[in-house]
Protein backbone atom coordinates (compact mmCIF):
# COMPACT_ATOMS: atom_id res chain seq x y z
CA UNK A 1 0.00 0.00 0.00
CA UNK A 2 1.36 3.37 -1.00
CA UNK A 3 1.10 6.31 1.30
CA UNK A 4 1.93 9.95 0.81
CA UNK A 5 2.62 12.92 3.01
CA UNK A 6 -0.27 15.37 3.32
CA UNK A 7 2.24 18.20 2.87
CA UNK A 8 5.55 17.30 1.27
CA UNK A 9 7.24 20.13 3.17
CA UNK A 10 6.76 17.98 6.29
CA UNK A 11 9.09 15.26 4.96
CA UNK A 12 11.99 14.99 7.41
CA UNK A 13 15.23 16.46 6.06
CA UNK A 14 17.02 13.15 6.76
CA UNK A 15 14.56 11.24 4.59
CA UNK A 16 14.97 13.79 1.81
CA UNK A 17 18.78 13.54 2.03
CA UNK A 18 18.62 9.73 1.71
CA UNK A 19 15.97 9.40 -0.99
CA UNK A 20 16.87 12.31 -3.29
CA UNK A 21 20.29 10.98 -4.42
CA UNK A 22 18.73 7.57 -5.10
CA UNK A 23 16.42 9.32 -7.54
CA UNK A 24 19.20 11.44 -9.03
CA UNK A 25 17.80 14.60 -7.48
CA UNK A 26 19.18 17.35 -5.33
CA UNK A 27 17.99 17.01 -1.73
CA UNK A 28 15.86 20.14 -1.74
CA UNK A 29 12.26 21.04 -2.34
CA UNK A 30 11.29 22.58 -5.67
CA UNK A 31 10.23 25.78 -3.90
CA UNK A 32 13.82 26.13 -2.64
CA UNK A 33 15.48 25.72 -6.06
CA UNK A 34 17.20 28.86 -7.29
CA UNK A 35 15.20 30.58 -10.02
CA UNK A 36 17.79 32.84 -11.52
CA UNK A 37 18.98 32.81 -15.13
CA UNK A 38 22.23 30.96 -14.31
CA UNK A 39 20.36 28.11 -12.62
CA UNK A 40 17.87 27.92 -15.50
CA UNK A 41 20.64 27.41 -18.06
CA UNK A 42 22.40 24.90 -15.80
CA UNK A 43 19.17 22.85 -15.55
CA UNK A 44 18.70 22.95 -19.32
CA UNK A 45 22.27 21.76 -19.86
CA UNK A 46 21.81 18.95 -17.33
CA UNK A 47 18.61 17.83 -19.07
CA UNK A 48 20.33 18.03 -22.46
CA UNK A 49 23.20 15.81 -21.27
CA UNK A 50 20.84 13.36 -19.60
CA UNK A 51 18.81 12.94 -22.81
CA UNK A 52 21.90 12.78 -25.01
CA UNK A 53 21.03 15.91 -26.96
CA UNK A 54 23.72 18.08 -28.53
CA UNK A 55 23.67 21.76 -29.30
CA UNK A 56 22.91 22.76 -32.87
CA UNK A 57 25.41 24.89 -34.71
CA UNK A 58 24.33 27.90 -36.75
CA UNK A 59 23.88 25.88 -39.97
CA UNK A 60 21.81 23.20 -38.24
CA UNK A 61 19.58 25.85 -36.63
CA UNK A 62 19.04 27.46 -40.03
CA UNK A 63 18.11 24.09 -41.60
CA UNK A 64 15.65 23.42 -38.78
CA UNK A 65 14.15 26.89 -39.10
CA UNK A 66 13.81 26.51 -42.88
CA UNK A 67 12.13 23.13 -42.46
CA UNK A 68 9.70 24.33 -39.79
CA UNK A 69 8.68 27.40 -41.75
CA UNK A 70 8.23 25.34 -44.93
CA UNK A 71 5.88 22.85 -43.24
CA UNK A 72 3.94 25.60 -41.46
CA UNK A 73 3.64 28.42 -44.01
CA UNK A 74 -0.09 28.82 -43.43
CA UNK A 75 0.49 29.85 -39.82
CA UNK A 76 0.98 33.57 -39.39
CA UNK A 77 3.06 32.93 -36.27
CA UNK A 78 5.94 31.48 -38.31
CA UNK A 79 6.97 35.07 -39.06
CA UNK A 80 7.46 35.53 -35.33
CA UNK A 81 9.74 32.48 -35.25
CA UNK A 82 11.91 33.90 -38.03
CA UNK A 83 11.99 37.28 -36.29
CA UNK A 84 12.99 35.69 -32.97
CA UNK A 85 15.66 33.60 -34.70
CA UNK A 86 17.16 36.66 -36.36
CA UNK A 87 17.78 38.14 -32.93
CA UNK A 88 19.38 34.99 -31.46
CA UNK A 89 22.80 35.43 -33.06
Amino acid sequence: MATSWPDIRDVPATALEVVAPQLGLLPMFIADYPRDEKARWAYLERIRRHLGFVRCDRTQRQHLLDHLTSVCPQRASHRNVRHAHAGSD
